[in-house]
């Protein structure tokens, strides 16, 4: 999950000037998210509190592939951004008679 949006949640007893627990979630997965709660009790592993997390499966599913789809179309466009970038180096360098 990319860090585009947070939801700060505090753990029961945890005073307001503590450390929060944030959950980080791109928006199709914060929206299949139908429960959120902050288990306390875990103060020796960490000073972060884990989060129990429950998504609702079906939206799970178009949210994975929602994410999937968004990485393979940004992969493409990375590409073409690459071929644009070596094209106009390219034609730089014969332009300035290097090539």
């Amino acid at each position: 999950m990319r860090p585009t949006s947070s939801t700060v949640l505090r753990a029961p007893g945890q005073s307001p000037a503590g450390r929060g627990c944030r959950v980080y979630a791109d928006a199709p997965f914060a929206l299949a998210a139908v429960h959120l709660e902050v288990l306390a009790g875990y103060d020796d592993v960490s000073d972060h509190h884990p989060i129990l997390t429950v998504f609702h499966l079906p939206a799970l599913r178009v949210a994975v592939a929602a994410a999937a789809a968004d990485r393979d179309a940004r992969k493409q466009e990375l590409a073409a951004d690459r071929v644009e970038f070596k094209t106009a180096r390219i034609g730089r360098e014969i332009a300035a008679g290097i090539r």
